[in-house]
């Protein structure tokens, strides 16, 4: 995700973060967010992401799921766990360039995964992870159980809605 960071300064041309975006971000081989928000996706995205094999149904590792050093189920730290603060730096650089319909509903689409995983986890175990394992499968938090900067996962959620002052 640091590779979306340059986004919060706004310096980068519009044709540069609309490649960026949609060969990595909504890449459902790479993290993985959808590329038409929450509620629609292609046939191509949708299969990459449901197939049983998928590395990041959830989005948002924190390396591409396409690196040969993803390792997420094996608890490698930053080997494509989700962690908060990634969700929402990288939040903040797609509202940057939310005049691109591909950036806002990439956006959108990462507001509802990211809100999707973290209500997975309350309200199964009533937990706030450290960081979330990107796996459809997994189980609990790939981290401590309750951490401060999981919530972020949700934050994002919040600040959508506007429930959040959105500077």
């Amino acid at each position: 995700p640091a590779s979306f960071y340059p986004m919060m300064t706004a310096s980068a041309s519009d044709e540069r973060v609309a490649s960026l975006v949609t060969h990595w971000l909504t890449n459902g081989s790479r993290f993985c967010i959808s590329p038409l928000g929450p509620k629609r996706v292609t046939l191509e995205w949708q299969s990459a992401r449901e197939s049983p094999s998928s590395p990041c149904y959830w989005g948002m590792p924190s390396i591409s799921a396409d690196d040969s050093a993803f390792r997420p189920s094996r608890g490698a730290y930053w080997r494509g766990l989700v962690w908060g603060p990634m969700v929402l730096l990288t939040y903040w650089g797609l509202l940057q360039y939310d005049h691109l319909p591909v950036v806002a509903n990439a956006r959108r689409g990462l507001c509802h995964q990211m809100a999707m995983l973290f209500l997975k986890h309350w309200r199964r175990h009533r937990h706030i992870c450290e960081n979330y394992s990107p796996l459809r499968d997994a189980k609990e938090c790939s981290g401590m159980l309750f951490y401060h900067w999981g919530a972020l996962t949700g934050f994002i959620s919040l600040l959508e809605a506007e429930h959040y002052g959105r500077t």
